[in-house]
């Protein structure tokens, strides 16, 4: 996973729609997200808590997270400011669990211009944004030295303003004070504290914060006490205030709907004695047989730019003279893939039906691709990557081909693929 922050960006937005709309169940599953993910950032981003990162490394982030490491890259720049940036955008309340720990923030600045060789050139406005949660008076110096800098996309220059000029008044995000609803803050500057609460619905509500401070919000209004006081906004949701409202400020609390059961989207498709035999080999020359092979390689070309859902090069694979039920199931696959030490790859598949073998095809299914590590050794591509498109109908196998295309969406190097038993399609087939 490259962009935590993006990850963290949605969880923010649960939470929100599930404050307005009165839909604890929505909130409670965001409060679930946020707080686990922010504590495996400072984790495995961060690497605050416990030292993850090997002396050797020499940095105290990375820019990506694997199965099996880290590393400090990404896909598409060698720029500090973006390998340590890319974590950090985008900078919304929601994000001010970059701010947990302080110290750490000015740290990992520091780094920034160390690597850099000087302060960030581009994505100024990330960076102070994220540098004043530890030092916003700082930030707020580097901004006034440098406001013609070019806004990074879908930022401006009166929130990046409005965020540092806000935290250098209030301080840092001050942890060891929690509340009972979910969008309230405590930011603390030479010991004195602001309590911060947003209130989106349409009736008055009274935050209680742990430390026995209450701070009353009006409808649609973000009220502030303490240090500063203020008042402000009109974001009025539903008319309904959820009760027992969690803190997203302190441990993680249990949600009422954090983990459901779900549902499968790929059901294991029936009949595997039938004649058809659902699960198809991949093998080499291009054979997509009921029965497994003798294991072996075959390699999928490099990308050598993007080609992201459009078949470029690709190993494929075809099966002929198909008949079977449709189950009303799901296609699933379970390619072994390993792009050796090669950062930046990404391999991709595509399923194509015809449906009665005469040259139309009745329904193609395109899958999100695979993104690599850059460690030998190979990874398991599935159907819950998750589909980029479909289109046309499934129905019944009447002497029909099946089609599979594997190519690399995106990487400047190849890509090996396990054939004969190493990789497999399950067709949503039967008798």
């Amino acid at each position: 996973q490259e962009s935590s922050s993006e990850g963290m960006n949605f969880a923010n937005a649960l939470i929100q729609w599930g404050q307005a709309t009165g839909d604890t169940a929505v909130r409670d599953a965001g409060v679930y997200l946020w707080t686990t993910q922010s504590a495996a950032i400072s984790e495995y981003w961060f690497d605050v808590y416990d030292q993850n990162f090997p002396a050797a490394f020499g940095h105290k982030t990375v820019g990506m997270v694997w199965g099996d490491g880290g590393s400090y890259s990404t896909w598409f720049s060698a720029a500090p400011e973006m390998i340590q940036g890319i974590n950090m955008l985008p900078i919304t309340g929601g994000h001010l669990y970059l701010g947990d720990f302080p110290e750490y923030v000015k740290a990992n600045y520091a780094e920034l211009v160390t690597n850099k060789g000087g302060p960030p050139t581009v994505w100024q406005d990330i960076i102070w944004e994220f540098l004043a949660l530890g030092d916003g008076e700082q930030a707020l110096r580097n901004f006034r030295a440098n406001s013609g800098f070019t806004s990074e996309e879908g930022e401006s220059k009166a929130h990046t303003f409005h965020w540092i000029r806000n935290l250098a008044a209030l301080g840092t995000v001050d942890t060891s004070v929690t509340a009972n609803h979910p969008l309230a803050k405590v930011f603390v500057k030479n010991g004195a504290r602001t309590y911060v609460a947003s209130n989106i619905t349409a009736r008055s509500l009274t935050v209680t914060f742990s430390n026995g401070t209450t701070l009353v919000v009006p409808a649609g209004k973000t009220a502030t006490s303490g240090a500063y006081t203020w008042s402000g906004g009109n974001a009025t949701g539903g008319g309904t205030v959820p009760t027992g409202s969690p803190s997203t400020s302190g441990p993680s609390p249990t949600p009422t709907t954090a983990s459901p059961t779900p549902t499968s989207a790929s059901p294991s498709p029936t009949g595997t004695g039938s004649p058809l035999k659902p699960v198809r080999y991949l093998r080499s020359g291009g054979g997509l047989d009921g029965t497994a092979g003798t294991a072996g390689t075959v390699n999928v070309a490099a990308a050598n730019g993007n080609h992201d859902g459009t078949p470029t090069n690709p190993q494929v694979f075809t099966a002929t003279g198909l008949t079977g039920t449709y189950t009303g199931g799901a296609t699933a696959f379970d390619l072994a893939v390993d792009a050796g030490t090669a950062v930046g790859n990404g391999v991709q598949i595509r399923v194509s039906y015809d449906l009665t073998g005469n040259g139309s095809v009745e329904r193609v299914e395109t899958y999100r691709y695979f993104a690599t590590d850059p460690v030998p050794g190979a990874e398991r591509y599935r159907q819950t990557q998750g589909l980029l498109s479909s289109t046309g109908t499934l129905g019944n196998l009447a002497g029909g081909t099946v089609r599979v295309e594997v190519w690399n969406a995106i990487g400047g190097a190849p890509t090996i693929l396990g054939v004969g038993n190493g990789s497999t399609v399950t067709l949503p087939y039967g008798s």
